[in-house]
């Protein structure tokens, strides 16, 4: 749950066209969004505020139809080790399974 909220800074989000013809515009409702070049959405969460389609008990409840953004965690901070290192203290992520290299 931790990689779903907007922690102590806020968390941005961004939606791609691909993600937003997985979801639904109800789903896509439920998120405060600005738009964004080149037909993409940008979804904001305040400080601590939780992503809204966390639900407690349940998790994700758009886990299969997800943005990339969160298919991508924790693997999004692999290209720096410092910032991987400084992500690991609250990705449950992080240090499960094989670290990939990000193709450049």
């Amino acid at each position: 749950m931790q990689c779903c909220y907007g922690r102590d800074t806020g968390a941005y989000l961004l939606l791609t066209k691909q993600d937003q013809n997985r979801l639904t515009p109800e789903i896509l409702s439920r998120w405060k969004t600005r738009d964004a070049r080149r037909n993409n959405l940008i979804a904001h969460l305040a400080p601590y505020e939780i992503c809204p389609q966390w639900s407690p008990g349940t998790g994700c409840t758009i886990y299969h139809d997800r943005p990339n953004q969160c298919r991508a965690l924790p693997q999004e901070f692999a290209t720096d080790d410092e910032l991987w290192e400084l992500e690991a203290h609250w990705c449950p992520g992080i240090g499960k399974g094989k670290r990939l290299k990000v193709l450049q």
